[in-house]
C-alpha cells in the first residue's frame, strides 16, 4: 500500500476539490437569495448590512427569519468551502515536499499531478469568488 500511496491521495484531493466548488456554488445561491429578498422588499441597500452580519449577530437582531436562516446556511457553505480548499492545498504541498525529499517515492507524473491539483483549485477557488462579486453579477 505504502508504495503506491498516492493513489488514494489524488482522488482525496480530487473529492476534496469537487466538495469545494459545490460548497461554493450552494454558497453563492444563499447569497442571491438573500439579495432577491432584499430587493423584492425594495431597500436594496440594506443588503450591504446582511453581507456584514455575523453568524453571532443572527440572535440579537430583529431580522426577518428567512434572511436569518439564509445567512446561517450561506456561512456554513463558506466555511465547508474554505476549510476545503485550506485543506486541498496542505495535502498538494505536503506531497509535493514528501517527493521532493525523497521519504516516499511515485513516477515523476505524480509530483506534475499534485501541481497541476494545486492550480485548478486555485483557478476554481478565485472563479467562485469572483462570481459572488455584486457589483458586477447583480447591479449591471
Amino acid at each position: 500500500m505504502l508504495k503506491q500511496w498516492w493513489i488514494p491521495t489524488l482522488i482525496l484531493v480530487a473529492a476534496l476539490m469537487v466538495t469545494n466548488v459545490v460548497a461554493s456554488r450552494y454558497r453563492y445561491k444563499q447569497l442571491y437569495k438573500a439579495y432577491r429578498f432584499y430587493s423584492k422588499t425594495g431597500i436594496s441597500e440594506t443588503f450591504i448590512d446582511y453581507t456584514l452580519m455575523d453568524g453571532d449577530e443572527l440572535e440579537e437582531t430583529g431580522v426577518h427569519p428567512e434572511i436569518v436562516s439564509t445567512r446561517r446556511r450561506e456561512l456554513f457553505w463558506s466555511k465547508l468551502s474554505t476549510a476545503t480548499y485550506f485543506l486541498t492545498m496542505s495535502i498538494c504541498f505536503s506531497a509535493l515536499i514528501i517527493l521532493f525529499y525523497g521519504a516516499l517515492t511515485a513516477p515523476f507524473y505524480v509530483g506534475v499531478a499534485f501541481t497541476l491539483l494545486m492550480i485548478l483549485n486555485a483557478y476554481l477557488t478565485r472563479r467562485a469568488w469572483r462570481k459572488m462579486r455584486l457589483k458586477t453579477r447583480w447591479n449591471e
